[in-house]
């Protein structure tokens, strides 16, 4: 049956959630491209320098001017490198007008604020003083969903202003797991046709990723959640993941501190004595007690998440 007159006219948002770590995560991008033929990108970089810029060559305009002050990953790389070669528009949901080292700086102090306090939660921790590590984490995760529901915002309003001006056109959107709020409120849209399609299935969050994801939907971030939220930052760097995909360690991390409780994260702190080496083999010894041994290379870290989660894989 064709469409009728009106359903043509409905704009369509194609959600595409997921990590945004390596070069690897951006390739679901061309695909979706290919599928869904959409005439915009929504990308989570901001719009850093002149707009006529950006119009004459593309989101690689955005790289190479971000790229004289830090280093860009290799996610953006391919993304612009993928958007510009199908011609996609960019649309923005931060933007700074002049790029200069200032704009830059005022671009990243949230996020170096962020970082330091996740430092400051971690020294918390690791010198016995687990109550001040799980207060400065919250702390940290309700500045961050402050910042990202900005964002949000501005996605949304971005997107019904594309809506109102080109009906029967189409955006993708690329953004982190924690952003499914401006999906569900573009749902309830006149005219506007929202699909959502996650880098993997099931889709597993892992304990960071809900404590953000509770705090941008306005929820409580509790002490429990917090502890295994640090807990999940912290192992993270003994569990091997050179070939392995930030989605799989995620889903590896959910399932080693599942039965890790508020009264293990204090019992950490405790033991740590102000060493790193102490807090990292007791959080160790902790997680293994419990019946999850850290997996010794990435045979075994996969063998693991497919006997938890056994219909785990990636979307092409």
């Amino acid at each position: 049956m064709q469409p009728g007159p009106e359903e043509r006219k409905r704009f369509r948002v194609i959600f595409s959630l997921g990590a945004h770590n390596e070069e690897k995560d951006a390739e679901i991008i061309e695909s979706l491209v290919k599928k869904h033929a959409p005439d915009f990108y929504a990308t989570e970089l901001p719009r850093f320098g002149e707009e006529k810029d950006i119009a004459k060559k593309g989101l690689r305009s955005v790289i190479e001017t971000a790229d004289k002050f830090i280093d860009i990953g290799k996610f953006e790389r391919k993304e612009a490198e993928t958007v510009d070669k199908y011609g996609l528009k960019p649309v923005f949901s931060e933007a700074f007008e002049f790029a200069d080292r200032d704009g830059l700086i005022k671009l990243l102090e949230p996020r170096r604020n962020e970082l330091e306090l996740i430092r400051s939660a971690v020294k918390n921790f690791a010198t016995g003083k687990w109550k001040e590590a799980v207060d400065t984490y919250r702390t940290m995760v309700e500045k961050k969903a402050a910042r990202l529901k900005a964002k949000e915002e501005n996605l949304f309003n971005a997107i019904t202003a594309l809506a109102e001006k080109h009906p029967g056109k189409a955006v993708l959107v690329r953004f982190g797991w924690a952003h499914t709020l401006p999906s569900i409120r573009l749902k309830r849209v006149k005219n506007i046709e929202v699909k959502r399609v996650f880098d993997s299935y099931p889709q597993v969050y892992g304990y960071d990723d809900e404590a953000l994801r509770r705090a941008i939907h306005g929820k409580e971030v509790t002490d429990e959640l917090a502890a295994k939220a640090l807990a999940e930052i912290l192992i993270g760097g003994n569990i091997p993941y050179k070939n392995v995909r930030h989605a799989t360690r995620i889903a590896c991390s959910r399932i080693m501190l599942e039965k890790f409780a508020l009264e293990d994260f204090k019992r950490v702190s405790s033991e740590a004595q102000g060493s790193s080496m102490l807090m990292h083999a007791a959080l160790a010894k902790t997680v293994e007690a419990k019946g999850k041994p850290f997996p010794r290379d990435e045979k075994e870290l996969a063998a693991l998440v497919k006997k938890h989660y056994p219909r785990f894989r990636f979307i092409e």
